[in-house]
């Protein structure tokens, strides 16, 4: 291909520390408090929600129960780990987990410590990066990111922010523009809930998009849509969307998760909702097989709390018995042919 990108992610760390506490496994399975039927672990603490969702995710694989646990102690191994280390510079103890994956005998040995951008600009003629937890932490931009754009701009990297957001391109670039990110050092904006609004908007004369062919007929011909929302734009969202309208589970044809505070009554209200609720409107769903997009694919908030998403959402519906959701957003291919797409626009 002739135009290469890179994707900076901030699941990185994340998937770093599952590395190392693969060696440190065996140490966390007596904290795991297995119940009865040994199918699910709970644990103390504030890692509890972080914790199901792994045993979820690695149960998704098709482990068996034992093999299960393990990888679900290595996770929460990851989880403690990385929170422990949330006070010490970035470069001090993402340094020494390079490092001690290069010891590792497990063909890591020529793995190399990457200073910042600059050690790898020249190998690439794009760059796509994630928002929450590379650029921002939501209240503020990171000291080096600045620097760090405007090297790419000065060099003609063209960048693309990536983003599972929710919500739609303009509102995240008032955003940045807020947190004083310069529109001029970024090519564009994509996330997953303007992509997915583009999708459902999208007129028959218009040019199909990466995500529009990703979707079945089913999901892009609903106009009755049960509407989990963000609790801040939901009314916005959903008014482009005419004829579409918000419906009630019992007469829903597509159900739209894009947040995890708000169920949108019959007539386009967005009122706050518990997860009892939210479940409830699920099983009325589920029970009559209504299709399921997935307008952020996340599980957990970008900054750790142990709040919902709507990935969860799409877990808790095929274990009530609905069909597989459709998701818009990484890490699933649409969303980056939309970037690929954009850069040879």
């Amino acid at each position: 291909a002739d135009q290469v990108v890179e994707v900076i992610s901030s699941n990185v760390l994340h998937e770093l520390f599952i590395l190392i506490a693969m060696l440190l496994a065996p140490s966390f399975v007596n904290n795991l408090n297995v119940g009865p039927d040994a199918s699910r672990p709970t644990i103390c603490g504030g890692v509890r929600s972080k914790v199901a969702l792994d045993h979820d995710r690695f149960s998704s694989f098709g482990l068996p129960a034992r093999e299960t646990l393990v990888a679900t102690a290595i996770a929460t191994a990851a989880l403690t780990a990385q929170r422990r280390l949330r006070g010490r510079p970035m470069a001090e103890h993402g340094r020494r987990s390079v490092q001690s994956c290069a010891g590792a005998k497990n063909g890591l040995s020529q793995a190399q410590w990457i200073n910042g951008v600059g050690d790898i600009q020249n190998k690439y003629q794009a760059f796509l990066i994630d928002l929450w937890g590379v650029v921002h932490n939501g209240a503020k931009v990171f000291p080096w990111v600045l620097e760090t754009l405007e090297e790419l701009h000065n060099r003609g990297k063209p960048v693309i922010f990536l983003s599972n957001s929710s919500r739609r391109r303009e509102t995240n670039i008032a955003a940045l523009t807020k947190l004083g990110v310069g529109r001029h050092l970024y090519l564009d904006i994509i996330t997953s809930g303007d992509e997915t609004w583009q999708a459902l908007a999208q007129q028959p004369t218009d040019d199909v998009s990466a995500v529009a062919a990703s979707l079945p007929n089913e999901v892009l011909a609903a106009e009755k849509l049960l509407v989990f929302g963000n609790g801040a734009d939901d009314a916005e969202y959903l008014a482009g969307l005419a004829p579409r309208r918000a419906a009630s589970p019992d007469e829903a044809e597509l159900i739209l998760a894009r947040g995890c505070s708000t169920l949108c009554t019959a007539e386009g209200d967005a009122k706050i909702a518990t997860w009892l609720e939210m479940e409830e409107a699920l099983a009325t769903a589920a029970r009559r097989k209504v299709p399921m997009l997935v307008a952020n694919p996340d599980s957990v908030r970008p900054d750790g709390a142990d709040s919902p998403m709507p990935g969860q959402l799409a877990n808790r519906y095929l274990q009530l018995g609905g069909p597989e959701p459709c998701f818009v957003g990484k890490p699933h291919r649409a969303i980056f042919d939309a970037a690929l797409t954009r850069l040879h626009a």
